[in-house]
């Protein structure tokens, strides 16, 4: 390698690691070729898929179909119009500006995202192509929204795949959309979860493309496997709803048990990476998610995850919007029922209930889970299930068209009330960026006469700087955007140094034991130094 390039590898054990890490897709790629060409029940479930995807494309108008994706774009940009225009790098952003290999996706076994991302950003490390990969993850929430209409539905219905759009403009969804980089493989883990849904009438091609797709989104964005759980569960209680043989409804569920937990114990086995935090975890972060399983963890997680997200799914006017279409929905769905009211209503409290609990997916039971507004995907889908099936069971009612528009009133105002939440979000990711400027540029002017030349060394301490006053209205009517906004500068943040690097000065995290002279103070902060190195003791 070193006479390819020329010149000594930098980091040859990095490089053998991102490598060994993308070698992943070619190798699942052939194995899923070998199976489909070359045994005899590949064969046949390969022209079966081919056979299935025919009948039902065949069936549709191109004209439907450019038009029901040009719509759904053009309103997913409308959405997201304010978080593009922020500009603002989130999170791992900061890091991957600056080709940080400490936030490489292979860490977290995501080698879809790492290998696609070299493609899309035709660089390595990645150069900053943003909002091209926000167009990108707009346009496959699109296509996703088709096929999950079309799953629901069998057919292209503009008007009723509103209600499921609340999958990607969840205020959950907004910190998936917040990240320059990652966005794109998050909405495509979604998008893999969804496929196997269209062959679900087809029992072997159903489970094998369930274990395909679901090791995929496993490689993308892990989180995004619980949406598959909420359809299996929503599509099987709907099927009870309709009388439909539950001989046949069993069937479907055990299938994608078994499927689901095929594709994570393959993932599992041969394709988990555990992390290594010398060359990919950042430092406050290292120990932030385990992958071990714990069953006696799972009451605790339930809990937290439960409060997390009734506390902060949206501001008060949302949730009540929220609750009257769950009540609609459970109303209309005994109302539509065929088979005996009392037992779908206990039926139905079961489902709904077990949806509720698994819509944290398999991070209910890792021993150090993460609970973060993005990896809610479940919760996402749970919500767009709802309000799908509460203005659908709305439609099938015998009440007058009037009745039928008042009764869907909440569930639009949900779809309503989370394109004005992304816009307040938009609006204090923007305000967020110019307050975090200014504190970072009053630092550096007080740094700046007395900075010698040679490596600069500085730390944080003190208490985290507060948002920015403009934000006070929005924080309290929507409380998630306390979980959303960063607060930088911070101390004890991994974050700091790569902010620090758009000023042209990227600095090292040092605590110095060695007492330091006060050099400057003021009232955002007290500076302290010596011979380049730096303490910024943080007041507000």
């Amino acid at each position: 390698m070193d006479k390819v390039i020329g010149r000594n590898l930098r980091d040859p054990q990095k490089w053998s690691r991102i490598l060994k890490g993308i070698l992943h897709i070619p190798v699942f790629s052939c194995a899923i070729f070998i199976f489909n060409n070359f045994f005899t029940l590949g064969l046949k479930t390969a022209e079966k898929i081919k056979q299935i995807f025919f009948n039902i494309f065949s069936k549709l108008k191109k004209s439907d179909l450019i038009a029901f994706i040009l719509f759904f774009t053009v309103f997913f940009f409308i959405a997201y119009y304010k978080i593009i225009d922020a500009d603002f790098y989130y999170a791992d952003d900061k890091a991957r500006l600056i080709g940080d290999d400490k936030t490489s996706w292979i860490s977290f076994g995501r080698y879809v995202s790492q290998f696609f991302s070299v493609f899309i950003h035709t660089s390595f490390p990645l150069v900053d192509v943003a909002p091209l990969t926000q167009f990108f993850s707009i346009l496959i929430m699109s296509f996703s929204l088709m096929i999950l209409i079309l799953i629901l539905d069998n057919k292209i219905k503009i008007a009723k795949s509103f209600p499921l759009t609340f999958l990607f403009i969840s205020p959950f969804f907004s910190q998936c959309f917040s990240y320059r980089f990652d966005n794109i493989y998050m909405t495509l883990a979604v998008f893999f979860t969804l496929i196997p849904f269209l062959f679900k009438d087809d029992k072997i091609s159903f489970i094998y493309l369930s274990i395909v797709f679901l090791v995929l989104s496993c490689m993308s964005y892990q989180a995004a496997t619980s949406v598959y759980i909420m359809l299996v569960i929503f599509i099987s209680l709907n099927k009870i709803k309709k009388n439909e043989n539950i001989k046949e409804v069993i069937k479907f569920i055990l299938s994608s048990v078994i499927s689901f937990t095929i594709a994570l114990l393959i993932y599992k086995l041969l394709f988990d990476c555990s992390s290594d935090p010398k060359y990919f975890v950042p430092a406050t972060e290292e120990n932030y998610f385990s992958t071990s399983i714990s069953i006696q963890v799972i009451p605790q997680n339930i809990k937290n995850y439960v409060l997390l997200v009734t506390n902060n799914v949206g501001g008060i006017w949302l949730k009540v919007f929220i609750i009257c279409s769950a009540i609609i929905y459970y109303v209309f769905s005994i109302k539509n029922s065929k088979i005996n009211k009392f037992i779908f209503v206990a039926v139905s409290i079961v489902f709904i209930a077990t949806a509720f609990i698994l819509s944290l997916g398999p991070y209910m039971i890792l021993k150090k889970t993460l609970l973060a507004p993005r990896v809610f995907m479940g919760f996402n889908m749970f919500i767009a299930l709802i309000l799908y099936f509460c203005v659908e069971d709305i439609l099938c009612s015998n009440l007058s068209v009037k009745n039928k528009y008042i009764f869907s009133i909440p569930t639009h105002f949900v779809i309503y009330g989370c394109i004005t939440f992304l816009y307040a979000y938009g609006n204090c990711l923007s305000h967020q960026k110019e307050y975090s400027d200014f504190r970072f540029q009053l630092i550096i002017n007080d740094m700046n006469e007395y900075i010698k030349e040679g490596d600069v060394y500085i730390s944080f301490k003190g208490k985290s700087t507060d948002y920015c006053q403009a934000l006070d209205v929005a924080v309290k009517q929507y409380p998630i955007i306390n979980l959303l906004l960063e607060n930088q500068p911070s101390p004890n943040s991994s974050w700091n140094d790569k902010y620090l690097y758009k000023f042209n000065l990227v600095s090292e995290q040092e605590n110095s034991k060695e007492k330091l002279p006060l050099l400057k103070e003021s009232y955002y902060h007290d500076l302290y130094g010596k011979d380049n190195h730096f303490v910024v003791n943080l007041k507000k």
